[in-house]
Formats: structure tokens, sequence, C-alpha cells
């Protein structure tokens, strides 16, 4: 089995052009349903360099999964003034004894399925800790996003779940559409309670950051590609499901 080298993983996701914006909107969306359901005891696997509780006002407790120890530090750093989060070192399933004996009602898994060796057992984790009430939000690239079916028509790829450049960078293991996401989910124990996508991404990182970079695309036109996914709903950069375990 490949197996992801994590210290080149965190040096690539420092230098990934565009990222950074991509990265607001994901977690616009997931702000967005944490509202939705009311969430006050939350559980993150993976928070990256900037953790959802810097963009929450109000909860009960943020339990943090974090297998990088650069991210794990600088959640650490972040959260030393907030006892009502606790970070945790390691993979999920290194940290399920503790984890289980919380009553999460809300876990995210943001951009993390298809970037593990075995995302079978990632998902059997997530179902330990979860209770029959847990809403699982998962995200994921979306392999029938604007920009993916556009550079097949272009003949740049030879089919929409090839893996392009930046994949193979991140060291991603899997690719998505919607309907193989979902089913994914539902072969593992799972019931999908809301799916989509979100984010409408006309070109590839690289692509968006020039442009970005050069103001050609501003933030008012990268509002509108959020929004825009109302009249391409599978067509977004990134598609998600929100899930509860079959208890």
């Amino acid at each position: 089995m490949e197996i992801r080298n994590l210290k080149k993983y965190y040096e690539d996701y420092l230098s990934l052009p565009f990222e950074e914006i991509q990265i607001s909107y994901r977690r616009k969306k997931i702000l967005e349903h944490l509202v939705t359901y009311k969430a006050q005891k939350i559980c993150e696997i993976g928070c990256g360099l900037d953790p959802l509780f810097n963009y929450i006002s109000s909860f009960e407790s943020i339990h943090i999964v974090e297998p990088i120890l650069e991210f794990y530090d600088n959640a650490c750093v972040m959260a030393k003034s907030k006892s009502n989060v606790t970070v945790h070192l390691g993979k999920l399933e290194d940290n399920i004894a503790s984890l289980s004996k919380e009553k999460f009602d809300y876990i995210v898994m943001s951009s993390l399925l298809h970037e593990v060796e075995n995302p079978e057992e990632l998902l059997r984790s997530v179902h330990q800790i979860s209770s029959a009430n847990t809403v699982i939000h998962v995200n994921v690239p979306n392999a029938k996003s604007f920009h993916r079916i556009l550079a097949y028509e272009m003949g740049l790829i030879s089919n929409i779940f090839e893996k392009s450049a930046t994949q193979n960078k991140m060291q991603q293991f899997k690719t998505f559409d919607l309907e193989n996401l979902k089913s994914f989910v539902i072969s593992h124990g799972f019931s999908v309670i809301e799916s989509g996508s979100y984010f409408v991404k006309p070109f590839t990182h690289e692509q968006m950051q020039k442009m970005y970079t050069q103001n050609i695309l501003t933030k008012e036109i990268l509002n509108g590609l959020y929004l825009m996914v109302k009249y391409m709903p599978e067509m977004g950069s990134e598609i998600f499901v929100n899930i509860k375990a079959n208890k």
C-alpha cells in the first residue's frame, strides 16, 4: 500500500496556489451547516492551519484530531486560552477510546476522505465515535466539477476521474463524484441526509491564482461563483454529504 509522507504533504500544502481561497469557501459551507444543525459539541478531524473554532462564536466543546505535528502544534497555540477546546495528536483510529466517550452532535471531516490510504478504516472509526443523532459532514473534491469537465472536453485528461497534477502532488488516493461518494458512505453503515456541491471553479488552482493575483478575479466574482451552484448543482469544485451512522 502507498504510504503518505506527512512532512512533504505539510510543505506542499503551504505552497499550493489558490488553496487559501478554496479553503475559505469550503469553510463557509461548513459554517452554514453548523448553524443549520445548531451544533454545540463538535469534532473536527484534521484542522489544517486554521481550526474551525476561530470562526465559531458559541459552542459547548470542540475536539480536534490532527495527525500532522506542525498543524497540531499550531492548533494547541491557538487554543491555549480556550478551555472548551481539546486537541488530540494522531489519526482518528488512534484516539477512539477518548473520543467515543464524547457525545458529539456534529463531526467535520473536511477535505480528508480522498487523502487517506484507507478511507474504509476512517469511516469505521467515525462510526465508532458517533451516536445515532450525530451529523457527520464530509467534503471532497468533485470529479464532475466544471473545471474537470472542461479539461476533459479540451482533451487534457482522458476521463474525469483521472488524477490531476495537484492530486498527485498532494498524495491524494481517491477521486469522487457525488454518486459514488454517497454509495461509499452508505456501504459503510451511514445514511445520507443531505448532499450537494459548492463553489463553481472554472479553471485550475494555478490559473485561478494567477487571475486573482492580477485582480481579474475579484471578491465579488468569487462570491458569485459560490452562488452559481444553484444553476449547476452537481458541478461545484467540491461535493459534500451530511450523514448519520446507522446504529
